[in-house]
């Protein structure tokens, strides 16, 4: 094994050319298209994430016609992340490497453009500039979900901890089911691992979405919001579990079940340790990072507990979302009410951190609109199974929602719980390289995924004005008072 010569002079010389320049220039773009979206949405009288999203749908078409080996190292970049890891590390050529990472009809398709741009300081420059786009885009979900946990208090969570637990739990199971004899009525004949692995992706929930929706509309503290928050730290959990289990299926056929246990054992006592103990261990820092330097105490400090509780979560095998939501859990502002933290004192940690969010939080949410290919939608094939899977998907996490007892909104519940958004297409994308997902069934899947996303945020936002407009029961008849 080693590196490949001929490859790293063109790297060499894109990293001396200035790399920085098309970042900057991507970056820029993407925010200006984040704008245009939402004012288009608030007209429309939708959520600001649903403009986001299809602000970088509109984009990522209109750079098809031009750039359209550009937007494939985009909308294949863990492909193509795999093809410059064995060219480099397995001392074989750029199109031996795509032909060992890609299906063949994958490589016949678009692999050889892939190779041919990846050759060129041009293509490893792009290269660069969306990874550097994707890290932006991760800071921003982070802080989002940072965000949305300021708003709760534990003990709220705690609440709803019973109910929640059986949201998730049916929110895993149900869609898991539903997606497995769904996908063997329309496609028969296939191994059972298909199923089971497309029966997986359907567990998946991307709370990013939802959070943004509460965020936006200012419902983060009704009792469904609540719920959905908690159901879906559980659901991570479940699914990590769930893909290991089919995952151990499919590569031994056979499931360890120490691997299962283990998984299990160390998600619980993260969330168990971080929240229980980490709000008690966080209180004194404050003051002691004042005395360290009190410039922006209020700022720096949250940040260093953000980020590396959303590292330690990625090292325990949870998304980092889940560490970024249980930062936002434990950070209060009370920490900071001694008199070496006052520098600003009349600033809420939310408010020091909402310009943060605001730059970084759209960059995601464009970047996930970017990576949708519509031409998928042309073939009649595809988007007749797409739809029919779709409808399965949403069905099955719509019923998620129906332990809540009678008061709540189970359609709130269940619709918040619909999206599958960066948790499915990384679902997706192990099935493919795994080899069982085929390059259709891929793509109706990356379609399910794509409509669950975007048919949510409108959605909710139509099921919380319902709420609101729902008449309170009245009061049951009595004496008049004297």
């Amino acid at each position: 094994m080693g590196l490949v010569p001929g490859t790293l002079p063109v790297i060499a010389h894109a990293i001396q050319a200035n790399y920085v320049a098309p970042i900057l220039l991507l970056l820029m773009l993407i925010l200006l298209g984040a704008i245009v979206g939402r004012l288009i949405a608030k007209r429309l009288g939708q959520p600001e994430v649903l403009g986001e999203l299809l602000a970088g749908v509109a984009i990522g078409t209109l750079a098809s016609f031009f750039y359209g080996t550009e937007m494939l190292m985009l909308r294949h970049g863990g492909e193509v992340s795999r093809i410059i890891t064995t060219n480099l590390f397995q001392g074989v050529s750029m199109e031996q490497a795509a032909r060992l990472v890609l299906s063949h009809e994958a490589f016949a398709a678009y692999g050889g453009r892939l190779v041919e741009l990846l050759l060129t300081e041009r293509g490893i420059l792009f290269g660069i500039a969306l990874i550097a786009i994707d890290v932006f885009s991760q800071l921003g979900m982070i802080l989002l979900l940072f965000m949305v946990g300021l708003e709760f208090r534990i003990e709220e969570l705690l609440e709803t901890g019973a109910t929640s637990m059986l949201v998730a739990i049916i929110g895993v199971i149900l869609p898991f089911i539903l997606g497995f004899y769904s996908t063997m009525l329309i496609m028969p004949g296939l191994s059972s691992h298909v199923y089971i692995f497309v029966g997986a992706t359907f567990c998946a929930t991307s709370i990013g979405i939802t959070a943004r929706v509460f965020k936006d509309l200012r419902k983060l503290k009704m009792a469904e919001a609540k719920v959905v928050m908690s159901a879906a730290v559980i659901d991570d959990i479940l699914g990590l579990i769930v893909l290991a289990v089919v995952t151990g299926i499919i590569v031994t056929g056979s499931v360890r079940f120490s691997n299962v246990l283990w998984i299990t054992v160390k998600s619980v006592l993260f969330l168990v340790i971080t929240v229980l103990v980490g709000g008690r261990l966080v209180k004194p820092a404050p003051r002691m990072c004042a005395v360290l330097g009190r410039t922006n105490v209020k700022i720096l400090y949250p940040f260093l507990i953000l980020m590396f509780l959303s590292w330690l979560c990625e090292a325990v095998g949870l998304a980092m979302i889940v560490g970024a939501f249980t930062a936002g859990l434990i950070i209060k502002d009370e920490h900071f009410l001694a008199e070496e933290c006052r520098e600003f004192s009349e600033e809420t940690v939310a408010t020091i951190f909402t310009p943060l969010e605001a730059v970084f939080a759209p960059v995601f949410f464009v970047f996930m609109g970017l990576q949708v290919d519509v031409t998928a939608f042309t073939d009649v094939h595809i988007a007749g199974m797409a739809a029919i899977l779709t409808m399965t998907a949403i069905l099955g996490k719509l019923a998620a929602g129906l332990p809540l007892r009678k008061g709540s909104s189970r359609l709130i519940v269940g619709i918040g719980l619909i999206p599958r958004g960066e948790v499915g297409l990384i679902f997706a994308s192990l099935g493919k390289s795994l080899g069982v997902l085929s390059a259709t069934l891929f793509s109706v899947i990356v379609a399910v995924i794509i409509l669950t996303t975007f048919t949510a945020p409108p959605a909710l936002k139509w099921a919380i004005e319902r709420r609101r407009r729902k008449p309170v029961n009245p009061p049951a008849e009595g004496p008049p008072p004297s």
